[in-house]
């Protein structure tokens, strides 16, 4: 969940600074740089979290399904084996 909103801070804070990047370029105002550099570890911590949320998500995911599986195999009723050296429990004739 933690990276799930780091993504979403940096996603806004992308958007945001590439429209004033955008803006200071066709103005050619000097602070072209600053918004450059603002702008990509922007996106680089967009990328990283959205990678960490999506690995955070699958492994939720295998949890929950682990645990569903093991609920089933509780609930499923215990088979009897044969005895050991593979022969039935029925006298032969």
């Amino acid at each position: 969940m933690m990276w799930t909103i780091i993504f979403f801070i940096g996603l806004g804070i992308f958007c945001a600074s590439l429209g004033f990047l955008l803006h200071a370029v066709l103005e050619r105002n000097s602070r072209r740089l600053l918004f450059a550099i603002l702008t990509a570890v922007s996106y680089c911590v967009l990328l990283y979290g959205g990678m960490q949320a999506i690995d955070e998500y699958k492994m939720r995911h295998a949890i929950k399904e682990q645990a569903t599986i093991n609920t089933l195999k509780e609930l499923a009723p215990k088979t009897t084996k044969s005895t050991a050296g593979g022969t039935s429990s029925l006298p032969q004739k």
